[in-house]
């Protein structure tokens, strides 16, 4: 009886059988090799890449092989039969030796996709049943080729990746022509030439300008804002032209919404008129009326208004005050601004009917209005003193 070599393997003339426990499956592969008449080395390097297993026959055949023996951290994957490939055709180009099989053993088996990948590359994957399968035949080591169904299979496949290609090429090309069309579009009726400026391209703008901004969608003729709720804008008033006159409707002003400088209704139907609101005031109504203090001091007039569309609910942002007479003289400009939440609407009633004015919410500060007390006495006796002269 022959003694085993270094690598637990009986030497040639014994019977085939599996290494002893802690062997190495490259000594294991070795073996196998030289039983079939193959001069078998272990870890050879060629042109940098190193192969566990490389055998040769006489007749010149070479053999390559990668050994994995994992025994618990799972299966071989593609991403190693392609590293595995990629060695051999390396060599085969760049050192010139015709590799005449290649074998890939992995104890633990192999992927559904890495056995795939393996025959589709002319690699003989080997796990441990089929090693041992393998060892104990006569069957003499050639490569595999497949069979005509198989080819068959991998002609279909191929034919299946060209049309999915093609399909995903003309999918492309319809989205890209649905998206360039989209751009048309858009160009043409959402945007305007650059020789020309928009009146406004924001969510604010000016009550003086608001015959400049576009309202679409609504079935009538713009004709002011409800301030019912001053500074809130409670209702966009719209006037209509029919066979017996002209209809007018009030409706909510949170039914629209502003972008990019147009108003439009958020809803595809509007809600219907809100009569209540057909008699509450409006911002025509208040320009021009007095603006006094929590001190009754009156301190000039509305001229304008900042009207904005960013929150939920429209609303008046900011006032154009025009100064009072007496003020004027004080201040570096004919006019300042307001802040809307900071004025409100006073009802009153007269012998001549209801009247409204605004409220600001401050009153003079001690300084100015002693000055301004003093100022108006020296008025008084400046005119008292003209009058004296003149009889």
């Amino acid at each position: 009886m022959a003694m085993p070599d270094e690598n637990g393997y009986e030497t040639e003339g014994t019977v085939a059988r599996a290494p002893k426990r802690g062997s190495t499956l490259e000594g294991r592969i070795r073996v196998f090799m030289e039983r079939r008449g193959f001069h078998a080395v272990t870890n050879r390097v060629v042109l940098d890449h190193e192969f566990d297993v490389w055998a040769e026959d006489r007749d010149g055949r070479v053999i390559v092989a990668e050994c994995k023996e994992y025994y618990q951290s799972g299966p071989a994957t593609p991403a190693q039969i392609r590293n595995f490939f990629g060695k051999v055709y390396d060599v085969e180009k760049n050192y010139g030796t015709d590799i005449y099989m290649s074998l890939f053993v992995c104890i633990s088996g192999f992927t559904d996709a890495a056995r795939s990948l393996s025959e589709r590359l002319g690699i003989m994957s080997l796990d441990l049943g089929a090693l041992e399968m393998l060892e104990s035949s006569e069957e003499d080591l050639a490569p595999r080729y497949l069979p005509l169904e198989d080819s068959a299979v991998l002609e279909l496949r191929k034919e299946s990746e060209r049309l999915r290609e093609e399909l995903n090429r003309r999918q492309l090309v319809r989205r890209l022509s649905e998206r360039i069309e989209e751009y048309r579009r858009a160009l043409m009726t959402r945007t305007i030439p650059s020789f020309l400026v928009p009146s406004s391209i924001g969510r604010t703008f000016w009550y003086s300008k608001s015959h400049e901004i576009p309202i679409v969608g609504i079935d009538g003729t713009f004709r002011d804002y409800v301030v019912a709720s001053f500074p809130h804008i409670d209702g966009m008033y719209f006037s209509k032209r029919r066979f017996l006159g002209e209809k007018r409707t009030v409706v909510p002003a949170i039914s629209f919404k502003m972008e990019e400088g147009v108003i439009y209704p958020i809803d595809d139907v509007l809600p219907t008129s809100d009569l209540s609101l057909q008699s509450a005031p409006r911002l025509s109504e208040l320009a021009g009326l007095p603006i006094y203090t929590l001190d009754q001091e009156e301190i000039g007039t509305a001229v304008d208004f900042l009207l904005s569309f960013r929150m939920d609910r429209p609303l008046v942002e900011s006032v154009v005050v025009q100064a009072a007479s007496d003020l004027r003289d004080r201040l570096a400009e004919a006019t300042f601004t307001l802040p809307g939440e900071r004025l409100s609407l006073k009802e009153s009633k007269s012998s001549a009917g209801e009247t409204v004015s605004l409220v600001a919410h401050v009153r003079m500060s001690e300084q100015t209005l002693g000055n301004w007390v003093n100022s108006r006495e020296r008025d008084v006796e400046s005119g008292g003193r003209r009058d004296t002269k003149g009889r």
